[in-house]
């Protein structure tokens, strides 16, 4: 038989003996009791060594490794490991308990366990949080998810290829050691070569890792940009409501990875087990077909990955590793590459996996910056992989989202640092560059300008008609530009009958900062927060910082409100339902009224079902079951938000 199918057997062979088998060699493993921890929280260190002392040793990763703690002669113990350590940890005792000190700084650290020969060194990956948003605005997402997918320590993972027997485990715990790059896993891949990249360039950032996003969604506030690198490949439904919430109220999406968000995952045991089966047997089916661990993109679950982040893995993928080419300029991003366009880029930054668009599915404004050709080898299945960029505009509210780019390709990173697979390429940082500062600084408009501002008033608001003046200011506490006079010129076609409609615009100077906060007075009265509609863009299509372009809607809004709510709106909270009509889950948001619940009649106004109600989450979601468990029949229903004076119904569709 070939030499390569011997050892695939081989290799099967040593898995299925089990995690016992080879113990023959002297051995350190370690894990840790969380994936991330701030200052003042403790974390504990898990060991099993056969040498009865070991050392010690913590290292912050970035441009310069910093080693912020080291200890030598430890007492150390060799706890067996259990059968079931893959699905249910390794059940270690404590070897050390870590404190982290109020003086290490948020980041990605390197907890070394070793004998005093140093050899063999054993590694586990920590991150500490900060413990309030850092001035960068930046908040880099680590893939914990992912590292765990792919770990086979204990004898599986959530794949065949290293999993004993060759069958897969539906469930891996984050309570045992990874089995590569001596503990380390992936993050050797991918994430230190982008971090290194980052702080050599200036880059400051708030770390944190899935498990952080997926139950304390709240790390995003303070930040204008989140960021991913890699392979983040499993995402669980807090984790992707989380990230498409922050775009749809202007916070801005960094993906530099592919193949981003493919997996629905859900977790138990405190967040330190992930769950996945990656096919329908996943037993949450009957009950919340939704919640099932298949892709995003299944039909049951259906929430396609590119209709948030433009584009999304192909069905026939081919691992490749290739230059990536640069098709297209597209204003600040591409600043300082025009002349680089037709121009291939970075020895290996495609690949090995990597995404495309899939129209009617991708957001009909993204733009491509890179289209690399790839196809299988004998030429079979063409497809081009692309780098992508678009700025998000939610169809119910009136103002635009934020910018979403999209690498397209898992190794991106390599790119930015020299890495075994090549030297860095300036112009993958440059462009990096771009990005990073254009999404997570405020931006400044680079020549003169003016913007426009439109406004529909309903005639019924008290003091109407009266004079009715608009005052810009400079985002985050800036300058105030002049109060500039709206006049009544009745021309604006989204208009409402009854309503006044108003127009005017606002001198912008150079070096005026967007995005802009608008202020609406009335014969005396501040309107924001209330009703009626406002628009405003920029006249000319001057240079600029500005996520905002020629035509389109700036981010020009009253202070602490999202958007100004659509014409005919009140006070009250609003409603919102997607998708509508449907066939799998419904998912409801509303503004204000945290931890309420949302209630569901049939059209003989029988309540149905009810759902809802999580402490401090503005968001619940709906499968089509009754209160009895059992799925509604197809037709028209209604929605409202219980015990909230005010707040309008919703007529839903549920289809078969």
């Amino acid at each position: 038989m070939p030499t390569h199918t011997r050892a695939a057997l081989v290799f099967a062979a040593i898995l299925a003996l089990g995690p016992g088998a080879a113990t023959a060699s002297p051995a350190v493993d370690v894990y840790l009791s969380a994936a991330s921890a701030a200052p003042g929280e403790s974390v504990g260190i898990h060991v099993s060594s056969t040498f009865p002392t070991v050392n010690l040793r913590v290292i912050r990763l970035g441009a310069v490794n910093d080693t912020v703690l080291s200890l030598s002669g430890l007492p150390a113990a060799n706890p067996a490991t259990p059968d079931s350590a893959y699905a249910r940890g390794c059940g270690w005792p404590a070897f050390q308990t870590l404190q982290v000190p109020a003086g290490w700084r948020t980041g990605l650290y390197d907890v070394q366990v070793f004998p005093a020969s140093g050899n063999p060194l054993s590694h586990a990956p920590l991150v500490v949080r900060a413990v309030s948003p850092g001035p960068s605005g930046i908040l880099l997402v680590m893939a914990s998810n992912t590292w765990q997918a792919y770990n086979g320590f204990g004898g599986k993972s959530l794949y065949e290829y290293n999993s004993s027997g060759g069958v897969r485990s539906p469930r891996v715990s984050y309570n045992r050691p990874y089995d590569s790059a001596n503990g380390l896993g992936f993050i050797t891949k991918w994430e230190v070569p982008f971090l290194r990249w980052l702080e050599r360039s200036g880059f400051e950032a708030d770390y944190v890792t899935d498990v952080d996003l997926a139950t304390r969604p709240e790390v995003l506030a303070g930040h204008r940009l989140m960021v991913t690198t890699g392979h983040s490949e499993y995402w669980s439904a807090s984790m992707f409501d989380a990230a498409q919430d922050f775009a749809d109220s202007a916070g801005n999406l960094a993906i530099l990875g592919a193949n981003t968000c493919y997996w629905q995952v859900r977790f138990t045991d405190n967040a330190r087990t992930v769950i996945c089966h990656k096919n329908y047997t996943d037993p949450i089916f009957a009950l919340h077909p939704e919640s099932t661990t298949v892709n995003w993109r299944a039909s049951w679950v259906w929430r396609p990955e590119a209709q948030l982040l433009g584009s999304m893995l192909s069905s026939c993928q081919y691992p490749v590793s290739r230059p990536i080419h640069f098709a297209r300029c597209d204003g600040w991003l591409t600043l300082g590459l025009e002349q680089e366009v037709g121009h291939d880029l970075g020895s290996q930054v495609m690949g090995y996996e990597y995404d495309v668009l899939f129209p009617g599915i991708s957001p009909p404004s993204v733009v491509s910056l890179f289209e690399t050709p790839v196809s299988y080898p004998d030429g079979s299945c063409p497809q081009t992989a692309v780098t992508t960029y678009y700025e998000r505009r939610p169809a119910e509210w009136s103002v635009q989202g934020g910018g979403v780019f999209n690498a397209g390709t898992i190794q991106w990173s390599w790119g930015l640092d020299s890495t075994a697979a090549g030297p860095a390429d300036w112009r993958i940082q440059l462009l990096t560059s771009n990005l990073l500062h254009g999404l997570s600084r405020r931006l400044s408009v680079r020549s003169a300008t003016t913007l426009v501002v439109r406004a529909a008033i309903p005639g019924h608001l008290p003091g109407f008609p009266g004079a009715f003046t608009v005052t810009a200011t400079e985002d985050l506490g800036g300058a105030s530009h002049d109060p500039v006079s709206l006049l009544d010129n009745g021309a604006w076609p989204d208009s409402v009958a009854g309503d006044g409609i108003y127009s005017g615009r606002i001198p912008i100077v150079p070096g005026s900062r967007l995005p802009l906060v608008l202020r609406y007075r009335l014969a005396g009265t501040d309107l924001c927060g209330t009703r009626g509609v406002a628009r405003s863009w920029l006249e000319t299509g001057s240079p600029s910082d500005s996520l905002s372009t020629w035509g389109t809607d700036t981010l020009a809004i009253c202070p602490g409100v999202v958007g100004v709510p659509p014409r005919g709106d009140t006070d009250a909270p609003r409603l919102l339902c997607r998708p509508n009509p449907a066939f799998s889950a419904q998912r409801f948001t509303w503004s204000g009224s945290p931890g309420a619940r949302v209630e569901i009649f049939d059209t003989s106004g029988r309540r149905v079902a009810r759902v809802g109600g999580t402490p401090r989450s503005s968001a619940a979601a709906w499968g089509g079951q009754a209160a009895d468990g059992k799925p509604v029949a197809a037709g028209v229903y209604w929605a409202r938000l219980e015990g909230v004076p005010g707040s309008r119904a919703v007529r839903l569709v549920r289809l078969k």
